[in-house]
């Protein structure tokens, strides 16, 4: 009774249902020591319910993580009408080619002029020197119309004045002796996406058909490359599935013996499948950065390669 009462009659006593110490169990809570332990008001006890897992796969960009290492990568941007942007292209392209060489070289041209103001822009460069690389990429664009020599001579011009312009007094990139080194790269480089424009212009200079049917190829390369390397795990899944696209479609097109299989046979098949992925990762290394943002270069980068080959495929050279 005694020891009872004074359990139940000491201050801070134990109630009923409370643990405190006693045979078989562990000393109750110590003050002070026990204090980190004590519930917040409303708490249930538990730990902290994890929230849903974050989504993988698709970044705030719009392009799936993974697609950009560092400057050399294939970009798949899936922000936007995407698309309808890429079908929109296509027609526009496909037509342009179809009427007459100059206006394939129109069409080309602007998107060549685009992506050489869009490089220049991605490296912070000055505004004169966008404006100077827009018109020095139309220059062989050009050219191309009055034939593969004029079509040299003029890129090689352009690349001459981009050197030269890099001596102007506000050139310089940053300060120091690269500046204006690196002034004269970046202007220079500006310059190449103009060679997918060539390439396409002299194409259609000998032959329609052969022009149309690497519109027609490119386009289907892009379509399969896009709709499965934009959700892929992998780099190699978008090119893989874009080739494959590529020679499904192509390989009627060799059989009946259409320009250029015609010269140069299946093997045309062969190598523009192999070159298809080459010019995305090529258009990437002209970027300070593959994700950099130059949605015009991106919609010409395959033909920096296989533009090249058909010119050869045809006869061209």
């Amino acid at each position: 009774m005694n020891g009872a009462g004074s359990v139940a009659g000491a201050p801070g006593g134990a109630r009923r249902g409370d643990r405190g110490a006693g045979p078989g169990r562990g000393p109750g809570p110590v003050p002070g020591r026990d204090r980190g332990r004590q519930r917040a008001p409303g708490s249930t006890g538990r730990p902290p319910a994890k929230g849903p897992p974050k989504a993988k796969g698709r970044g705030s960009t719009g392009r799936r993580p993974g697609s950009t290492t560092g400057r050399i990568a294939t970009v798949y941007d899936i922000d936007g009408p995407r698309v309808r942007l890429g079908v929109g292209w296509f027609l526009v392209s496909a037509g342009a080619v179809a009427v007459h060489p100059v206006t394939a070289g129109l069409a080309y041209g602007v998107a060549a002029a685009l992506a050489a103001r869009q490089v220049v822009g991605t490296w912070r460069a000055r505004s004169w020197q966008a404006d100077l690389a827009t018109g020095l990429a139309v220059l062989p664009v050009v050219g191309a119309l009055l034939g593969l020599p004029i079509a040299v001579g003029a890129f090689v011009c352009a690349v001459v004045v981009a050197l030269v312009a890099a001596a102007a007094p506000d050139a310089a990139l940053f300060p120091g002796s690269g500046g204006r080194l690196a002034a004269a790269g970046v202007v220079a480089t500006a310059v190449v996406p103009s060679l997918a424009a060539v390439a396409m212009v002299l194409v259609r200079g000998e032959s329609i058909v052969a022009a149309l049917i690497l519109v027609l190829l490119v386009g289907a390369y892009e379509a399969g490359d896009f709709l499965v390397g934009s959700g892929g795990t992998t780099v190699a899944e978008g090119p893989v599935a874009g080739a494959t696209t590529l020679m499904l479609l192509g390989f009627p097109l060799a059989l009946v013996l259409l320009s250029p299989f015609d010269q140069v046979g299946m093997a045309a098949l062969a190598v523009t499948a192999a070159a298809c992925p080459l010019g995305p990762v090529m258009a990437s290394a002209l970027l300070p950065d593959a994700g950099a943002h130059a949605p015009a270069l991106r919609r010409i980068d395959t033909l920096l390669v296989v533009g090249l080959a058909w010119v050869a495929a045809v006869g061209a050279l």
